[in-house]
């Protein structure tokens, strides 16, 4: 990320050196392809590219804040934004380059109009020494050039943004101590960006290496091969289990032990992976609730036990349940 300064109440595009004057265009950049600051630093510039790769709403804030402490999570407020990047040819009446639409915030109008700040430093990123888009702007009074872009002087010192509690943080962060000095945490995060490059070397050898090794085509296939197997095997265990299920189900009937009024239920009841397994084992147990050829209630009302108001083989449910006649009524007043 590299800062840019542009003059705000002074010059072509501004409203003139007039208190008051808020201007709803700013001058931004100067024309490409070069762009130098007194410093001696210097990018190119396409403004053509830079205008296309804008987005919408960039922020303008006081002193860079977005790209300082707001990084760490502090306050970085909007004293406007930018809605709109255009170019202005050498033939115009203002200066030539790239230009912005402002809707300023109130209390960034009130900045530039009191005069308090009369300075834009917009800040971009750069890729092999190249402007590439525009990130944020911030209200500066550190110009650098003579022309109407400016950029704040490399060698003059910037006021460090970072409290104390962020940078103790930042320093545990490297894994340095909480008096590490700037240089030391410079030191730490340039070693741990070189074993960083190494290590994704690595990845990048191992992943060629894998290439060479299983084609990619042929590791995908065997992939969606083993993928469909499984799915093919669960959908057969959940098969096997159902049709176990209403083999136990049927056997249950033959010996009189399930009615065909409960078998709806003993089904849910075996609907989990171990429900066939649970009936086998109960099903032994089972008493006797209907003999063969015997229907449920032999065209008379179901009896009750013991004035429960259960028939006798729900009865006999509830004691292999271990529940109550009335967990029992309860539970099928639910399931109704």
């Amino acid at each position: 990320m590299r800062f840019g300064v542009v003059e705000l109440n002074r010059g072509a595009g501004a409203a003139g050196d007039v208190d008051g004057a808020v201007p709803a265009e700013i001058h931004l950049l100067p024309p490409g392809p070069a762009v130098v600051g007194r410093d001696g630093r210097g990018w190119t510039l396409d403004e053509a590219k830079v205008t296309a790769a804008f987005r919408r709403d960039v922020p303008i804030d006081w002193n860079h804040a977005t790209e300082t402490s707001g990084m760490f999570g502090g306050d970085a407020p909007a004293a406007g934004w930018i809605t709109e990047l255009f170019e202005v040819g050498a033939d115009e009446a203002r200066a030539p380059g790239t230009w912005a639409k402002v809707e300023w915030t109130a209390r960034g109008r009130a900045s530039v109009a009191s005069r308090e700040y009369r300075y834009l430093s917009p800040a971009f990123a750069v890729e092999d020494g190249a402007i590439r888009e525009l990130v944020s702007v911030g209200l500066t009074n550190r110009p650098n050039l003579t022309l109407t872009a400016l950029n704040r002087a490399q060698s003059e010192p910037l006021e460090d943004p970072v409290n104390e509690e962020q940078r103790v943080a930042l320093c545990q962060a490297l894994g340095l101590g909480k008096d590490a000095t700037a240089d030391q945490a410079l030191e730490r995060a340039r070693t741990l960006g070189v074993e960083h490059a190494s290590a994704t070397g690595r990845v990048t050898e191992l992943n060629s290496r894998l290439e060479t090794m299983v084609p990619r085509t042929e590791l995908e296939l065997a992939l969606n091969r083993a993928r469909t197997a499984e799915t093919e095997l669960n959908a057969r265990r959940e098969q096997d289990a159902a049709e176990r299920v209403r083999a136990l189900i049927a056997q249950g009937k033959s010996e009189g032990k399930i009615t065909p009024a409960s078998e709806a239920h003993y089904q849910e009841l075996c609907a989990s992976e171990s429900g066939a397994a649970w009936l086998e084992k109960l099903l032994p147990t089972m008493p006797v609730v209907l003999a063969p050829g015997q229907t449920q209630t032999n065209g008379a009302q179901p009896p009750t036990a013991g004035g429960s108001g259960l028939t006798p083989e729900e009865t006999a449910l509830c004691h292999q349940l271990d529940i109550t006649p009335e967990q029992f009524r309860a539970q099928r007043a639910e399931e109704v």
